[in-house]
Protein backbone atom coordinates (compact mmCIF):
# COMPACT_ATOMS: atom_id res chain seq x y z
CA UNK A 1 0.00 0.00 0.00
CA UNK A 2 1.38 3.43 -0.99
CA UNK A 3 0.30 6.57 0.82
CA UNK A 4 1.03 9.92 -0.83
CA UNK A 5 0.99 13.04 1.33
CA UNK A 6 1.57 16.58 0.03
CA UNK A 7 4.58 18.52 1.25
CA UNK A 8 4.92 22.25 1.65
CA UNK A 9 7.47 22.45 -1.15
CA UNK A 10 6.01 19.97 -3.64
CA UNK A 11 2.36 19.00 -4.07
CA UNK A 12 2.77 17.74 -7.61
CA UNK A 13 2.57 14.00 -6.91
CA UNK A 14 -0.33 14.42 -4.53
CA UNK A 15 -2.35 16.58 -6.94
CA UNK A 16 -1.70 14.13 -9.78
CA UNK A 17 -2.82 11.09 -7.78
CA UNK A 18 -5.75 12.90 -6.11
CA UNK A 19 -7.33 13.42 -9.53
CA UNK A 20 -7.45 9.67 -10.22
CA UNK A 21 -8.43 8.36 -6.76
CA UNK A 22 -12.02 8.08 -7.92
CA UNK A 23 -10.95 5.64 -10.63
CA UNK A 24 -8.87 3.65 -8.13
CA UNK A 25 -11.90 2.92 -5.95
CA UNK A 26 -14.32 2.53 -8.84
CA UNK A 27 -12.14 -0.14 -10.48
CA UNK A 28 -11.28 -1.99 -7.27
CA UNK A 29 -12.49 -5.54 -6.75
CA UNK A 30 -13.23 -4.96 -3.07
CA UNK A 31 -12.43 -2.15 -0.62
CA UNK A 32 -11.60 -2.94 3.01
CA UNK A 33 -12.75 -0.29 5.51
CA UNK A 34 -11.47 -0.15 9.10
CA UNK A 35 -14.29 1.09 11.34
CA UNK A 36 -12.46 0.29 14.60
CA UNK A 37 -10.79 3.00 16.61
CA UNK A 38 -10.87 6.77 16.57
CA UNK A 39 -7.74 7.39 14.50
CA UNK A 40 -5.43 5.89 11.90
CA UNK A 41 -3.58 4.13 14.73
CA UNK A 42 -6.48 1.72 15.30
CA UNK A 43 -6.34 -1.93 14.28
CA UNK A 44 -8.20 -3.51 11.41
CA UNK A 45 -9.32 -6.44 13.57
CA UNK A 46 -10.32 -6.71 17.22
CA UNK A 47 -11.18 -9.41 19.72
CA UNK A 48 -14.90 -10.04 19.88
CA UNK A 49 -16.77 -11.32 22.88
CA UNK A 50 -18.43 -14.67 22.48
CA UNK A 51 -22.13 -14.47 21.78
CA UNK A 52 -24.16 -14.20 24.95
CA UNK A 53 -26.93 -16.26 23.42
CA UNK A 54 -25.94 -19.25 21.32
CA UNK A 55 -28.11 -20.10 18.32
CA UNK A 56 -30.67 -22.71 19.30
CA UNK A 57 -33.97 -24.14 18.19
CA UNK A 58 -37.19 -24.00 20.16
CA UNK A 59 -40.86 -24.76 19.71
CA UNK A 60 -43.72 -22.32 19.89
CA UNK A 61 -47.19 -23.77 20.55
CA UNK A 62 -49.85 -21.95 18.58
CA UNK A 63 -52.63 -24.12 19.99
CA UNK A 64 -53.03 -27.47 21.66
CA UNK A 65 -52.85 -29.36 18.36
CA UNK A 66 -50.07 -27.53 16.45
CA UNK A 67 -46.43 -26.78 17.15
CA UNK A 68 -43.97 -24.96 14.92
CA UNK A 69 -40.20 -24.72 15.27
CA UNK A 70 -38.20 -21.50 15.01
CA UNK A 71 -34.47 -20.75 15.12
CA UNK A 72 -33.04 -18.04 17.39
CA UNK A 73 -29.66 -16.42 16.82
CA UNK A 74 -27.83 -13.50 18.46
CA UNK A 75 -28.08 -10.05 16.96
CA UNK A 76 -24.74 -8.96 15.50
CA UNK A 77 -25.19 -5.20 15.90
CA UNK A 78 -26.69 -2.45 13.83
CA UNK A 79 -25.37 -1.12 10.55
CA UNK A 80 -26.13 2.41 11.69
CA UNK A 81 -24.11 2.16 14.91
CA UNK A 82 -21.17 0.23 13.47
CA UNK A 83 -20.73 1.77 10.03
CA UNK A 84 -22.53 5.07 9.51
CA UNK A 85 -21.53 6.63 12.84
CA UNK A 86 -17.99 5.26 12.91
CA UNK A 87 -15.03 7.64 12.94
CA UNK A 88 -14.13 6.46 9.45
CA UNK A 89 -17.53 7.45 8.06
CA UNK A 90 -17.04 10.96 9.42
CA UNK A 91 -14.05 11.53 7.14
CA UNK A 92 -14.58 13.65 4.03
CA UNK A 93 -12.44 11.58 1.65
CA UNK A 94 -14.30 8.41 2.64
CA UNK A 95 -17.53 9.57 0.99
CA UNK A 96 -15.83 9.14 -2.39
CA UNK A 97 -14.69 5.64 -1.41
CA UNK A 98 -18.19 4.66 -0.26
CA UNK A 99 -19.93 5.95 -3.37
CA UNK A 100 -17.55 4.63 -6.00
CA UNK A 101 -16.32 1.30 -4.63
CA UNK A 102 -18.39 -1.58 -6.09
CA UNK A 103 -17.95 -3.70 -2.95
CA UNK A 104 -16.81 -2.86 0.57
CA UNK A 105 -16.10 -4.97 3.65
CA UNK A 106 -16.36 -3.00 6.92
CA UNK A 107 -14.39 -4.33 9.88
CA UNK A 108 -16.18 -3.24 13.07
CA UNK A 109 -16.17 -4.13 16.77
CA UNK A 110 -19.35 -6.15 16.32
CA UNK A 111 -18.24 -8.07 13.26
CA UNK A 112 -17.95 -7.71 9.51
CA UNK A 113 -20.44 -5.87 7.33
CA UNK A 114 -20.78 -6.09 3.57
CA UNK A 115 -21.96 -3.41 1.16
CA UNK A 116 -22.45 -3.64 -2.59
CA UNK A 117 -24.78 -2.13 -5.17
CA UNK A 118 -27.60 -4.49 -4.24
CA UNK A 119 -27.49 -5.19 -0.52
CA UNK A 120 -26.02 -4.52 2.93
CA UNK A 121 -25.43 -7.55 5.17
CA UNK A 122 -23.56 -8.61 8.30
CA UNK A 123 -21.42 -11.70 8.92
CA UNK A 124 -24.37 -13.16 10.81
CA UNK A 125 -26.25 -13.10 7.51
CA UNK A 126 -28.49 -10.31 8.76
CA UNK A 127 -29.80 -7.97 6.11
CA UNK A 128 -29.69 -4.34 7.11
CA UNK A 129 -32.72 -2.54 5.70
CA UNK A 130 -32.75 1.28 5.92
CA UNK A 131 -33.80 2.71 9.28
CA UNK A 132 -35.30 6.05 10.26
CA UNK A 133 -31.84 7.45 11.00
CA UNK A 134 -30.46 6.46 7.60
CA UNK A 135 -32.20 9.39 5.93
CA UNK A 136 -29.90 11.71 7.89
CA UNK A 137 -26.57 9.88 7.94
CA UNK A 138 -26.65 7.01 5.43
CA UNK A 139 -24.38 7.34 2.43
CA UNK A 140 -26.35 7.46 -0.84
CA UNK A 141 -25.63 4.96 -3.61
CA UNK A 142 -24.17 6.13 -6.91
CA UNK A 143 -26.81 4.27 -8.94
CA UNK A 144 -29.59 6.18 -7.16
CA UNK A 145 -27.86 9.50 -7.78
CA UNK A 146 -27.55 8.78 -11.50
CA UNK A 147 -31.14 7.52 -11.74
CA UNK A 148 -32.51 10.66 -10.10
CA UNK A 149 -30.19 13.11 -11.85
CA UNK A 150 -32.95 14.15 -14.23
CA UNK A 151 -36.31 13.77 -12.60
CA UNK A 152 -39.75 15.32 -12.30
CA UNK A 153 -40.80 16.94 -9.04
CA UNK A 154 -44.40 17.37 -7.99
CA UNK A 155 -45.17 20.84 -6.75
CA UNK A 156 -48.10 23.15 -6.20
CA UNK A 157 -48.79 26.05 -8.49
CA UNK A 158 -47.93 28.77 -6.01
CA UNK A 159 -49.16 32.22 -6.98
CA UNK A 160 -46.61 35.04 -7.13
CA UNK A 161 -46.99 38.77 -7.66
CA UNK A 162 -44.16 40.59 -9.37
CA UNK A 163 -40.63 39.31 -9.60
CA UNK A 164 -39.57 38.90 -6.00
CA UNK A 165 -42.54 39.88 -3.85
CA UNK A 166 -44.71 37.38 -2.00
CA UNK A 167 -48.34 36.49 -2.50
CA UNK A 168 -50.54 35.60 0.44
CA UNK A 169 -53.61 33.38 0.48
CA UNK A 170 -55.42 31.32 3.08
CA UNK A 171 -54.06 27.95 4.19
CA UNK A 172 -57.30 26.08 3.44
CA UNK A 173 -57.54 27.60 -0.03
CA UNK A 174 -53.93 26.75 -0.75
CA UNK A 175 -54.36 23.16 0.41
CA UNK A 176 -57.52 22.34 -1.47
CA UNK A 177 -57.57 24.48 -4.59
CA UNK A 178 -53.97 24.58 -5.77
CA UNK A 179 -53.39 21.92 -8.39
CA UNK A 180 -50.27 19.77 -8.49
CA UNK A 181 -47.92 20.12 -11.45
CA UNK A 182 -44.80 18.29 -12.57
CA UNK A 183 -41.56 19.98 -13.54
CA UNK A 184 -38.28 18.52 -14.74
CA UNK A 185 -35.23 19.30 -12.63
CA UNK A 186 -31.54 18.51 -13.09
CA UNK A 187 -28.59 17.76 -10.78
CA UNK A 188 -30.54 17.80 -7.53
CA UNK A 189 -28.85 14.64 -6.17
CA UNK A 190 -25.61 16.63 -6.11
CA UNK A 191 -26.94 18.76 -3.28
CA UNK A 192 -27.44 15.62 -1.19
CA UNK A 193 -23.74 14.95 -1.66
CA UNK A 194 -22.81 18.51 -0.68
CA UNK A 195 -24.97 18.31 2.45
CA UNK A 196 -23.50 14.95 3.47
CA UNK A 197 -19.90 15.76 2.56
CA UNK A 198 -19.65 19.14 4.30
CA UNK A 199 -20.62 17.53 7.60
CA UNK A 200 -17.55 15.32 7.47
CA UNK A 201 -14.03 16.04 8.69
CA UNK A 202 -11.05 17.03 6.57
CA UNK A 203 -7.48 17.38 7.79
CA UNK A 204 -6.98 20.11 5.19
CA UNK A 205 -10.00 22.35 4.55
CA UNK A 206 -8.69 23.10 1.07
CA UNK A 207 -9.39 19.45 0.12
CA UNK A 208 -13.10 20.20 -0.24
CA UNK A 209 -13.09 20.11 -4.03
CA UNK A 210 -10.44 17.39 -4.59
CA UNK A 211 -12.26 15.06 -2.19
CA UNK A 212 -15.41 15.02 -4.35
CA UNK A 213 -13.71 15.29 -7.74
CA UNK A 214 -13.93 11.53 -8.34
CA UNK A 215 -17.67 11.52 -7.60
CA UNK A 216 -18.22 14.44 -9.96
CA UNK A 217 -16.16 12.78 -12.70
CA UNK A 218 -18.25 9.60 -12.47
CA UNK A 219 -21.53 11.52 -12.47
CA UNK A 220 -20.37 13.55 -15.47
CA UNK A 221 -19.52 10.37 -17.38
CA UNK A 222 -22.92 8.84 -16.59
CA UNK A 223 -25.10 11.92 -17.14
CA UNK A 224 -23.19 13.86 -19.80
CA UNK A 225 -23.39 17.08 -17.77
CA UNK A 226 -20.38 19.36 -17.37
CA UNK A 227 -18.96 19.99 -13.91
CA UNK A 228 -17.19 23.21 -12.88
CA UNK A 229 -14.34 21.66 -10.96
CA UNK A 230 -13.07 24.92 -9.48
CA UNK A 231 -16.45 25.71 -7.89
CA UNK A 232 -18.20 22.39 -7.22
CA UNK A 233 -21.34 23.11 -9.27
CA UNK A 234 -22.87 21.93 -12.55
CA UNK A 235 -23.27 24.02 -15.69
CA UNK A 236 -26.75 22.56 -16.18
CA UNK A 237 -27.89 24.10 -12.87
CA UNK A 238 -25.70 27.13 -12.16
CA UNK A 239 -28.41 29.06 -10.31
CA UNK A 240 -29.32 26.06 -8.15
CA UNK A 241 -25.66 25.68 -7.33
CA UNK A 242 -25.66 29.17 -5.82
CA UNK A 243 -28.63 28.47 -3.52
CA UNK A 244 -26.68 27.41 -0.44
CA UNK A 245 -26.03 28.89 2.99
CA UNK A 246 -24.02 28.15 6.11
CA UNK A 247 -25.79 25.44 8.08
CA UNK A 248 -26.27 25.55 11.86
CA UNK A 249 -26.38 29.26 12.58
CA UNK A 250 -23.67 29.10 15.23
CA UNK A 251 -21.28 26.90 13.22
CA UNK A 252 -17.76 28.27 12.79
CA UNK A 253 -16.72 29.15 9.27
CA UNK A 254 -13.74 30.76 7.58
CA UNK A 255 -13.23 31.83 3.97
CA UNK A 256 -11.02 29.71 1.69
CA UNK A 257 -9.17 31.22 -1.25
CA UNK A 258 -9.13 28.21 -3.58
CA UNK A 259 -12.72 28.67 -4.85
CA UNK A 260 -14.89 31.61 -6.00
CA UNK A 261 -16.85 33.40 -3.27
CA UNK A 262 -20.11 32.03 -4.70
CA UNK A 263 -19.00 28.40 -4.36
CA UNK A 264 -20.04 26.27 -1.38
CA UNK A 265 -16.41 25.10 -1.31
CA UNK A 266 -15.20 28.62 -0.45
CA UNK A 267 -16.14 28.27 3.24
CA UNK A 268 -15.37 25.67 5.91
CA UNK A 269 -18.84 25.37 7.45
CA UNK A 270 -21.46 22.64 7.01
CA UNK A 271 -23.57 23.62 4.01
CA UNK A 272 -27.35 23.59 3.75
CA UNK A 273 -28.98 23.93 0.36
CA UNK A 274 -32.38 25.38 -0.36
CA UNK A 275 -33.30 22.22 -2.26
CA UNK A 276 -33.02 20.27 1.00
CA UNK A 277 -35.93 22.30 2.37
CA UNK A 278 -38.39 22.38 -0.50
CA UNK A 279 -38.85 20.90 -3.97
CA UNK A 280 -40.37 24.14 -5.22
CA UNK A 281 -37.34 26.20 -6.23
CA UNK A 282 -37.60 28.21 -9.44
CA UNK A 283 -35.03 30.58 -10.90
CA UNK A 284 -35.39 34.36 -10.82
CA UNK A 285 -31.92 35.38 -11.94
CA UNK A 286 -30.40 34.43 -15.28
CA UNK A 287 -26.82 33.57 -16.19
CA UNK A 288 -25.36 35.47 -19.14
CA UNK A 289 -23.49 32.51 -20.57
CA UNK A 290 -21.95 34.56 -23.38
CA UNK A 291 -20.14 36.88 -20.96
CA UNK A 292 -19.43 34.39 -18.17
CA UNK A 293 -15.70 33.64 -18.12
CA UNK A 294 -14.92 29.91 -18.33
CA UNK A 295 -11.90 27.75 -19.11
CA UNK A 296 -12.04 24.30 -20.74
CA UNK A 297 -9.23 21.94 -19.75
CA UNK A 298 -7.54 19.21 -21.78
CA UNK A 299 -9.27 16.48 -19.77
CA UNK A 300 -12.67 17.94 -20.67
CA UNK A 301 -13.19 19.65 -17.33
CA UNK A 302 -14.49 23.20 -17.01
CA UNK A 303 -13.68 26.08 -14.67
CA UNK A 304 -16.00 29.06 -14.15
CA UNK A 305 -14.27 32.24 -12.97
CA UNK A 306 -16.47 35.30 -13.45
CA UNK A 307 -20.18 34.61 -13.29
CA UNK A 308 -22.37 37.19 -15.04
CA UNK A 309 -25.82 37.26 -13.43
CA UNK A 310 -28.86 39.33 -14.30
CA UNK A 311 -31.70 39.66 -11.83
CA UNK A 312 -33.68 41.86 -9.41
CA UNK A 313 -31.61 43.85 -6.91
CA UNK A 314 -32.74 45.38 -3.63
CA UNK A 315 -31.19 46.55 -0.36
CA UNK A 316 -31.51 45.42 3.24
CA UNK A 317 -30.49 46.96 6.56
CA UNK A 318 -29.37 44.97 9.62
CA UNK A 319 -31.68 45.62 12.55
CA UNK A 320 -30.79 42.97 15.14
CA UNK A 321 -27.92 40.69 16.18
CA UNK A 322 -29.42 37.50 17.60
CA UNK A 323 -27.63 34.88 19.67
CA UNK A 324 -28.32 32.07 17.19
CA UNK A 325 -25.99 33.44 14.54
CA UNK A 326 -28.83 34.56 12.25
CA UNK A 327 -29.09 38.30 11.66
CA UNK A 328 -32.46 40.02 11.24
CA UNK A 329 -32.79 42.70 8.59
CA UNK A 330 -35.42 45.02 7.15
CA UNK A 331 -35.93 46.35 3.65
CA UNK A 332 -34.10 49.58 2.82
CA UNK A 333 -34.24 52.08 -0.04
CA UNK A 334 -30.80 53.53 -0.95
CA UNK A 335 -30.64 57.31 -0.74
CA UNK A 336 -33.62 57.59 1.58
CA UNK A 337 -33.33 59.03 5.07
CA UNK A 338 -32.42 56.31 7.59
CA UNK A 339 -35.51 55.22 9.44
CA UNK A 340 -35.34 54.36 13.14
CA UNK A 341 -34.88 50.65 13.78
CA UNK A 342 -38.30 49.48 14.99
CA UNK A 343 -38.69 47.35 18.07
CA UNK A 344 -40.39 44.24 16.72
CA UNK A 345 -43.24 42.76 18.72
CA UNK A 346 -45.12 39.50 18.40
CA UNK A 347 -48.66 40.66 17.68
CA UNK A 348 -50.41 37.52 18.89
CA UNK A 349 -48.34 36.27 21.82
CA UNK A 350 -47.86 38.31 24.96
CA UNK A 351 -45.07 36.45 26.73
CA UNK A 352 -42.01 34.32 25.90
CA UNK A 353 -43.71 31.13 27.06
CA UNK A 354 -46.59 31.48 24.61
CA UNK A 355 -44.15 32.56 21.91
CA UNK A 356 -42.12 29.38 22.44
CA UNK A 357 -45.28 27.29 22.31
CA UNK A 358 -46.28 28.95 19.05
CA UNK A 359 -42.99 28.00 17.46
CA UNK A 360 -43.73 24.38 18.23
CA UNK A 361 -46.92 24.51 16.17
CA UNK A 362 -46.99 23.67 12.49
CA UNK A 363 -45.41 26.42 10.51
CA UNK A 364 -42.44 27.50 8.46
CA UNK A 365 -38.92 26.97 9.78
CA UNK A 366 -36.68 29.97 9.53
CA UNK A 367 -32.94 29.79 8.98
CA UNK A 368 -32.44 29.58 12.74
CA UNK A 369 -34.71 26.48 12.84
CA UNK A 370 -37.36 28.36 14.82
CA UNK A 371 -40.88 28.20 13.44
CA UNK A 372 -42.70 31.17 11.97
CA UNK A 373 -46.20 30.28 13.25
CA UNK A 374 -49.37 30.30 11.17
CA UNK A 375 -50.85 33.76 11.04
CA UNK A 376 -47.61 35.58 11.93
CA UNK A 377 -46.89 38.20 9.29
CA UNK A 378 -43.16 38.81 9.70
CA UNK A 379 -41.50 42.07 8.65
CA UNK A 380 -38.00 40.66 8.96
CA UNK A 381 -35.59 39.04 6.58
CA UNK A 382 -33.10 36.49 7.90
CA UNK A 383 -29.44 36.84 6.91
CA UNK A 384 -26.81 34.12 7.21
CA UNK A 385 -23.28 35.35 6.59
CA UNK A 386 -20.90 32.87 4.97
CA UNK A 387 -18.11 33.59 7.47
CA UNK A 388 -19.09 33.19 11.11
CA UNK A 389 -16.85 36.06 12.26
CA UNK A 390 -18.70 38.60 10.10
CA UNK A 391 -20.42 40.85 12.63
CA UNK A 392 -21.83 43.97 10.97
CA UNK A 393 -23.16 46.77 13.13
CA UNK A 394 -26.87 47.42 13.42
CA UNK A 395 -27.87 49.74 10.59
CA UNK A 396 -25.32 48.36 8.11
CA UNK A 397 -26.72 48.21 4.57
CA UNK A 398 -26.17 45.41 2.05
CA UNK A 399 -27.09 44.88 -1.59
CA UNK A 400 -28.96 41.67 -2.43
CA UNK A 401 -29.50 39.86 -5.72
CA UNK A 402 -32.57 37.63 -5.67
CA UNK A 403 -31.80 34.41 -7.54
CA UNK A 404 -34.64 31.96 -6.79
CA UNK A 405 -38.22 31.69 -5.58
CA UNK A 406 -38.90 29.06 -2.91
CA UNK A 407 -42.41 27.76 -2.29
CA UNK A 408 -43.58 26.60 1.15
CA UNK A 409 -46.90 25.17 2.27
CA UNK A 410 -48.02 27.65 4.93
CA UNK A 411 -50.93 29.96 5.55
CA UNK A 412 -48.70 33.04 5.58
CA UNK A 413 -47.21 32.95 2.10
CA UNK A 414 -46.55 30.51 -0.69
CA UNK A 415 -43.55 31.92 -2.52
CA UNK A 416 -40.55 33.67 -1.00
CA UNK A 417 -37.56 35.18 -2.82
CA UNK A 418 -34.11 34.07 -1.72
CA UNK A 419 -31.08 36.26 -2.38
CA UNK A 420 -27.31 36.48 -2.35
CA UNK A 421 -25.88 39.12 -0.01
CA UNK A 422 -23.11 40.95 -1.85
CA UNK A 423 -20.08 43.14 -1.13
CA UNK A 424 -18.51 45.41 -3.77
CA UNK A 425 -15.16 44.58 -5.35
CA UNK A 426 -15.26 47.12 -8.20
CA UNK A 427 -18.44 49.20 -8.21
CA UNK A 428 -17.65 50.89 -11.52
CA UNK A 429 -17.41 47.53 -13.31
CA UNK A 430 -20.26 46.09 -11.19
CA UNK A 431 -18.03 43.38 -9.76
CA UNK A 432 -19.16 41.85 -6.46
CA UNK A 433 -18.34 38.96 -4.19
CA UNK A 434 -20.79 36.87 -2.22
CA UNK A 435 -20.72 37.27 1.57
CA UNK A 436 -24.01 35.69 2.66
CA UNK A 437 -27.56 34.50 2.03
CA UNK A 438 -30.88 36.25 2.70
CA UNK A 439 -34.27 34.64 3.35
CA UNK A 440 -36.64 37.38 2.20
CA UNK A 441 -39.66 36.54 4.32
CA UNK A 442 -41.05 40.11 4.29
CA UNK A 443 -42.80 41.86 1.40
CA UNK A 444 -40.77 44.13 -0.88
CA UNK A 445 -42.44 46.82 -2.95
CA UNK A 446 -42.04 46.50 -6.70
CA UNK A 447 -40.87 50.10 -7.06
CA UNK A 448 -37.95 49.38 -4.71
CA UNK A 449 -36.53 46.72 -7.04
CA UNK A 450 -34.26 47.32 -10.01
CA UNK A 451 -33.08 44.90 -12.67
CA UNK A 452 -29.35 44.80 -13.36
CA UNK A 453 -26.48 42.57 -14.43
CA UNK A 454 -23.49 42.08 -12.14
CA UNK A 455 -20.23 40.14 -12.21
CA UNK A 456 -19.78 37.65 -9.38
CA UNK A 457 -16.25 36.56 -8.46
Amino acid sequence: MLKIQPTASDKGDWEKEARVMGEVYQKSLCTIAACIGDSCDGNLFTLRKAAKICPQSCLVAENSEMERGIHLKPHSGYWYANVETSTLSKRGWVLQERLLAPRTVFCTRDGFFWECKKINKSDANDENPPTYWDQWVATPKLADLVKNWRSFVKEREFPASGKISTKKSSFMRQCFTRKITKREVVARPWYEIVYNFTRRDLTYATDRLPAVAGIASSLSAWTGDKYAGNAGIWLSDLIGGLAWYRGNGNSESTRLQNAPSWSWASVTAPIDTLLKRTDHVTNIAQVNTQRTVTTTHQNGGVSVHQLHLRGPICWIRIRMKPIDGIFRAIHHVPGSAPQPIPEKQWPRFSNPASRSAARGASGLKGASNSFIPFGYDTEDHEVVFDVSTDNPEIGTEFMCLAIVHAGFLTSVAQVYPMALVLAPVDVKRKVYKRIGWCFMWADILEEDIREDEIVLV
